[in-house]
C-alpha cells in the first residue's frame, strides 16, 4: 500500500467506482490505505454538471472503520482532516438548481426528502482548515457574490445520509464577504432539502456576540436568490453586537457603541422584522418594538428601516453616533437642548427620507409629529406637529418665556436660518412670557431666502390684535416692514407695564426700517389713531411718528407729532447707553462718583418741545404744560452735560411751578446753573 503506483492506482479505482455509481465527476489523484483504517486523499477535486470547479481539497486525512460497509453505500469514517479545500455553489444561467444541489441529487434514491437513503457517509469529527466557500448566481445583475474564506475549525458527529447533512459544530472560524471576521462560530447544524437550522447558535467575532436558534426554510430553487426567498425564523436570546461590525453591512451606521438586545427574528434576510425587540447600548439608549429591515444585505436595492417604537430612548450625540450621515445631516443642531429623549410611535427611514408618526417627550416638554423629511441632504419635510408644554424659555436661554403649547401644518426644508424655506399655519394654545399665558393666536406665514411673510392674529381676553408683515434678513442689514393693528391691550394684566393699575391701548402700528440692532436702525415708525387709558385718564393721539437716519456717521432720530411733542436727538451715541451718559455727566460733579463705563467718542444733542401732557403717562408724577421746550448736550468723553427746560408751568410730587427756566451746566455747575420761576 505505500508503493506511490499502487497508491494512484486506488485513486483511480475509487474514481471510477464513483463516477460509476453515482454519476458524479470526482478525481483523487492518489488514495493512502493503512492496515489499520487510516485512509489519506490527496488532490480531490469534484467538477459540477458544468464541468467547473465544485470542491477541491489538497488533502483530506481519515480512517474507515469498515471496509466492507463502503460495499453497501455505508462510508462511516473517524476523523475526517481537510485542508486548503475550496466550495463553489453557484447557480448556472437559466438553471434553478444551484450546482451543490444538482450533485447532492446524485446520491438521492428517490425517497422523501427528509429521510435518509441509502447512501450514508459518517465521520466522528471534522477538523476544516484554510477552507473557501463561495455562492453566486449568474442569474442575478451585479451580483455581489457570497463567500467565506479562511474557513478553520471542527465539527463533531458528522453525517451525511441522502441529501440530508447534520453536524455539531464546535469551534469555526472565517470571514465573510463583508470582511466580517469571525472568531468562532458553535452550532447544532442540520440541512435537508427544505430546511436549515442552526441549533443552540453561538457566533463571536472579536467585539460582537449571538445567542440564538436560526431556522432557514425554503424550497429548493429559492437558493438561486438566497437573501430574497429563503425565510428566516430566529430567537435571539442574548446579543451584545457592535456597531463596528454592523457597518460592515450598512455603511451610514457608527462604530462607537455596542447593542445589547434580545429578539426574534422573522422575513428573509433583506425583508426580515425583528419583533419584540428589547435592545440598550452602551450609551444608555433603550429602544423597544418591532422593527422592519429591508435590503440590508443588499443596500444597492436601497437600505429601509420600518420601526413601531413603544420605548426609543436616546439623545441628540447618540443619534448621530448611530446613523452619523442619515440622522447626522438631518437633524438640527438645537436638538442637543432637548437633552435625552423617549419616543414612542412609526418611523419609516431610508437614505432619502424619514417619515415619523412619533411622540417625543424630554424634559423641556412634549412633541406629537406626523412629518415627512425627504431629501436628507436639504432637509426637506412636510407634515403636522403639536407642541405640549415645551419649555421655550430654557431653549432661548430667557427666564422671561415660559411654556409653549402649539399646532401647525408645515411644509418645507432646511432648519437653519440661511437654507430654511417653509411654510407655517397653526395656532397657539399657550405662549407663558413675563409670567402670563397667552393664548388663541393664529399663525400664518412663508419663510424663504431669508425672507419672512406672514400674519399673525391674536384674540386673547387681554390682548387683541393683527400683525402682518415682511422681514429681509437676506442681506448683512435687516429690513422690515410691518403693520399691525391693536384693537385692544391690557399692559398691565399681561404684565408688561405695571407702574399703573390701569394700562390700556389700542391703535395702529407701522413700522418701515432697516438695521439689526437699536444702534443702526434707520427708517420709521408711525403710530396712528392711538389711545393710551391710564387711571387718570384717556391719552389720544392720532398721529405720531418717529425717524431714525445716519448722515456720515451722524445718528438723528426724529419725532413729530402736532398733538404731542416735536423735536430730535442728534450726535454719534449708543441707544442703549444713552441712560448712563446722562448718569455719568451729572454724577461728574461728584468727587466720590464711580462712572459707568461706555463706549468712548459719544455726544448728542436733543431738543424736544411739548404740546400734550403726554409725559406724564411716563412720568405720572410731573406734568408739563403745553409749549415747555426741553434742550440740551450730552458728551462722554468729558462728560459734559448741559439742560435747558422752559415752561409756562409744572407740576412736580403736589407742587406748582408757573414760568420755569431751568439751565445747567455741570463743567461749571456753582455759576452755570440758573434757575427761574415766576410763581411758587
Amino acid at each position: 500500500m505505500s508503493i506511490p503506483k499502487v497508491q494512484t492506482s486506488l485513486g483511480k479505482t475509487a474514481t471510477n467506482y464513483l463516477r460509476k455509481a453515482f454519476n458524479v465527476d470526482i478525481n483523487i489523484e492518489k488514495v493512502n490505505l493503512a492496515f489499520l483504517g487510516d485512509v489519506q486523499l490527496d488532490e480531490i477535486f469534484i467538477r459540477d454538471h458544468h464541468s467547473d470547479t465544485l470542491v477541491y481539497a489538497k488533502n483530506l486525512t481519515t480512517s474507515i472503520f469498515s471496509y466492507r460497509n463502503i460495499l453497501n453505500n455505508k462510508l462511516e469514517f473517524g476523523q475526517i482532516s481537510l485542508e486548503d479545500f475550496i466550495l463553489n455553489i453557484k447557480t448556472y444561467k437559466n438553471e434553478e438548481d444551484d450546482a451543490l444541489t444538482v450533485f447532492v441529487d446524485k446520491f438521492d434514491d428517490g425517497t422523501e426528502s427528509d429521510q435518509p437513503s441509502d447512501f450514508l457517509l459518517t465521520a466522528t469529527k471534522l477538523k476544516l482548515k484554510n477552507g473557501y466557500v463561495s455562492i453566486s448566481d449568474e442569474n442575478i445583475e451585479n451580483d455581489n457574490p457570497l463567500f467565506f474564506k479562511n474557513i478553520t475549525g471542527e465539527t463533531e458527529n458528522f453525517k451525511v445520509a441522502g441529501p440530508n447533512v447534520s453536524t455539531e459544530i464546535k469551534n469555526l472560524s472565517f470571514i465573510e464577504n463583508h470582511n466580517l471576521k469571525v472568531e468562532s462560530l458553535a452550532t447544532d447544524f442540520t440541512y435537508t432539502k427544505s430546511f436549515m437550522r442552526f441549533k443552540n447558535t453561538e457566533l463571536k467575532t472579536a467585539s460582537s456576540l449571538i445567542l440564538a436558534d436560526i431556522e432557514f426554510t425554503y424550497n429548493r430553487e429559492d437558493f438561486s436568490d438566497f437573501n430574497n426567498l429563503v425565510a428566516i425564523n430566529a430567537n435571539v436570546k442574548q446579543a451584545a453586537i457592535s456597531l463596528l461590525d454592523l457597518k460592515s453591512f450598512y455603511s451610514e451606521f457608527g462604530t462607537d457603541d455596542v447593542l445589547h438586545f434580545s429578539t426574534n427574528i422573522s422575513g428573509k434576510l433583506n425583508d426580515f422584522v425583528a419583533s419584540d425587540l428589547q435592545l440598550k447600548t452602551d450609551k444608555n439608549a433603550l429602544i423597544y418594538g418591532d422593527l422592519n429591515f429591508k435590503n440590508i444585505f443588499n443596500q444597492e436595492n436601497g437600505f429601509s428601516m420600518n420601526g413601531d417604537f413603544t420605548n426609543l430612548t436616546s439623545d441628540y450625540n447618540h443619534l448621530k453616533i448611530m446613523l452619523p450621515k442619515v440622522l447626522g445631516n438631518t437633524l438640527p443642531s438645537t436638538f442637543k437642548k432637548l437633552g435625552r429623549f423617549t419616543l414612542s410611535g412609526n418611523t419609516y427611514i431610508t437614505s432619502k427620507l424619514i417619515d415619523a408618526q412619533l411622540t417625543l417627550k424630554t424634559d423641556l416638554g412634549t412633541t406629537i409629529s406626523d412629518l415627512v423629511l425627504t431629501n436628507i441632504d436639504n432637509a426637506s419635510y412636510k407634515g403636522y406637529i403639536k407642541v405640549v408644554d415645551l419649555k421655550l424659555g430654557k431653549i432661548m436661554g430667557d427666564s422671561l418665556v415660559g411654556l409653549l403649547s402649539m399646532e401647525a401644518n408645515i411644509d418645507g426644508s432646511g432648519f437653519t436660518l440661511k437654507n430654511l424655506n417653509t411654510s407655517v399655519k397653526g395656532k397657539v394654545s399657550k405662549h407663558q412670557y413675563k409670567n402670563y399665558t397667552y393664548n388663541n393666536i393664529s399663525l400664518n406665514g412663508i419663510f424663504k431666502n431669508m425672507h419672512f411673510d406672514g400674519e399673525m392674529e391674536v384674540n386673547d381676553d387681554n390682548i387683541k390684535l393683527n400683525f402682518n408683515g415682511l422681514a429681509d434678513l437676506s442681506r448683512d442689514i435687516y429690513t422690515f416692514d410691518f403693520k399691525t393693528t391693536v384693537d385692544y391691550c391690557d399692559l398691565n394684566t399681561l404684565n408688561l407695564f405695571k407702574r399703573d393699575s390701569i394700562s390700556k391701548i389700542k391703535g395702529d402700528i407701522d413700522i418701515q426700517v432697516k438695521g439689526n440692532s437699536f444702534d443702526d436702525l434707520v427708517g420709521t415708525v408711525d403710530f396712528k389713531n392711538s389711545l393710551y387709558l391710564n387711571q387718570k385718564g384717556n391719552y389720544f393721539f392720532k398721529d405720531f411718528n418717529i425717524t431714525s437716519s445716519f448722515s456720515d456717521s451722524i445718528r438723528t432720530i426724529t419725532i413729530n407729532s402736532s398733538e404731542i411733542l416735536t423735536g430730535k436727538v442728534e450726535g454719534r451715541f449708543k441707544f442703549n447707553e444713552l441712560g448712563k451718559l446722562a448718569q455719568n455727566s451729572i454724577g461728574s460733579i461728584y468727587s466720590n462718583y464711580k462712572p459707568f463705563k461706555v463706549t468712548p467718542n459719544q455726544n448728542l444733542n436733543f431738543r424736544f418741545n411739548i404740546y400734550n401732557k403726554i409725559v406724564e403717562v411716563f412720568y405720572p408724577e410731573v406734568i408739563l404744560a403745553p409749549t415747555t421746550t426741553i434742550r440740551g448736550n450730552i458728551n462722554s468723553n468729558d462728560n459734559l452735560f448741559k439742560l435747558n427746560i422752559k415752561s409756562p408751568k409744572v407740576e412736580a410730587f403736589t407742587n406748582v411751578i408757573n414760568e420755569l427756566n431751568l439751565q445747567i451746566d455741570n463743567k461749571n455747575p456753582l455759576f452755570n446753573t440758573q434757575l427761574t420761576i415766576d410763581e411758587i
